[in-house]
C-alpha cells in the first residue's frame, strides 16, 4: 500500500502488567478497509483489487472498492466502512492471545486485533449497584463471508489476560438512609460472540458473552460471588479507528455466595441476605459503554 499517512494516537493503556500498546499508528488507505468488507466475498474482491503506485494505483483501487460496494446488497454499509481509516499496529505488548495473526485469505480467514475500554458502566443486582466500571480490554475479531445482505460477519474473542478492571464497590440500598459501599475485585473470564449487519445499515450489530466474578474481604476473609455470565448486545458505530457501542443486558442471574475455607460458617448466608441473593435471570442488569479501535496487524 502506497504512502499510509502517518499519525501519532493515545491509545487504550491498562494498570501495570496488562496491556500497553504502542502509541504509533499508521492509518490504512480506504482500500484496505474495502478489502475487509466491501462486496459479497471477501476473498474474490481482494484478488480483484488493481496493484498501482502513487496517486493513478490508489485512484485505481478506490474505483474498484466503489464498483464492488455498489454491486452488494448492503452497498450503503459497506461504502461507509470502505471510506473508514483502519490502524495498522505491531501489537506489541499485548498478551500472545490478543495479536491478530497476518495470515489470510487463502490459508486462513482474516484477522484484525481490537483494543478498547468500558467507562462509567453500572450493574444493578437487586440492593447492590455498580458504578462507576472501567475496563481496558484487547481480542481478535476473526472475519468471514456473511450472507446477503451483510458482505461480511465474524467473531469476537477477548481473552481473560487482555482485560484489566479499574478498582469497583457496590453500593448497598438495602437499608432506607443507608448506602455502604463494599469493595470487590473483579475477575474476568474470557468473552465470546460476533458480529452481523445491522437491518438499518447504520452499523455492526455485536452481541457478546462475558463471564466475571467479584470477590470481596471483610475482616480477614475472602468471600467470592459468581461467576455471573452477562449476555451482552449493542450497535458499534463511528470510524472503525474509534468506534463506540453501548452494550447492555437485563437477562442474568447472580448466584449466592460460594463458601470456601476463606469464606466459612455462617459468612456467605449473611452476605446473601445483605445483597439479596440469588437473584433470579431479568433481575439485574447492566449498562457498559464502549470505545474500540479495531487494527490490521503489522508487517
Amino acid at each position: 500500500m502506497s504512502n499510509p499517512a502517518a499519525v501519532t494516537t493515545t491509545a487504550p493503556r491498562p494498570d501495570a502488567g496488562g496491556l500497553r500498546l504502542p502509541r504509533r499508528l499508521r492509518l490504512l488507505t480506504a482500500a484496505a478497509l474495502g478489502v475487509l468488507v466491501a462486496g459479497g466475498s471477501v476473498v474474490a474482491f481482494r484478488a480483484a483489487l488493481p496493484v498501482g503506485a502513487g496517486r493513478a494505483g490508489h485512484a485505481a483501487r478506490a474505483a474498484a472498492i466503489e464498483r464492488a460496494a455498489a454491486k452488494s446488497t448492503s452497498a450503503v454499509f459497506a461504502g461507509k466502512l470502505a471510506s473508514a481509516p483502519l490502524a495498522v499496529m505491531s501489537g506489541s505488548g499485548l498478551p500472545a492471545d490478543c495479536i491478530p495473526k497476518r495470515q489470510g485469505p487463502p490459508g486462513a480467514p482474516y484477522q484484525l486485533g481490537l483494543v478498547g475500554t468500558v467507562h462509567n458502566g453500572v450493574l444493578t443486582a437487586g440492593p447492590a449497584t455498580v458504578a462507576d466500571i472501567t475496563a481496558k480490554f484487547c481480542g481478535v475479531v476473526t472475519v468471514v463471508n456473511g450472507k446477503p445482505p451483510c458482505g461480511a460477519t465474524g467473531s469476537v474473542i477477548a481473552p481473560t489476560d487482555g482485560q484489566v478492571f479499574g478498582t469497583l464497590s457496590a453500593t448497598l440500598t438495602l437499608v432506607p438512609g443507608m448506602s455502604p459501599k463494599v469493595p470487590f475485585v473483579a475477575h474476568p473470564g474470557t468473552i465470546t460472540g460476533g458480529f452481523t449487519c445491522e437491518s438499518s445499515g447504520d452499523g455492526l450489530a455485536v452481541t457478546v458473552t462475558a463471564t466475571v466474578s467479584g470477590s470481596t474481604g471483610l475482616y480477614g476473609l475472602s468471600c467470592t460471588i459468581g461467576p455471573l455470565t452477562l449476555p451482552l448486545s449493542g450497535l458499534l458505530t463511528g470510524p472503525l479507528s474509534n468506534a463506540s457501542i453501548t452494550l447492555k443486558s437485563n437477562d442474568f442471574a447472580v448466584p449466592v455466595v460460594g463458601s470456601s475455607p476463606t469464606c466459612p460458617g455462617e459468612v456467605p448466608a449473611n452476605l446473601d441476605a445483605i445483597a439479596g441473593l440469588p437473584i433470579r435471570p431479568g433481575g439485574a442488569s447492566a449498562t457498559l459503554p464502549a470505545t474500540a479501535t479495531l487494527y490490521q496487524p503489522g508487517t
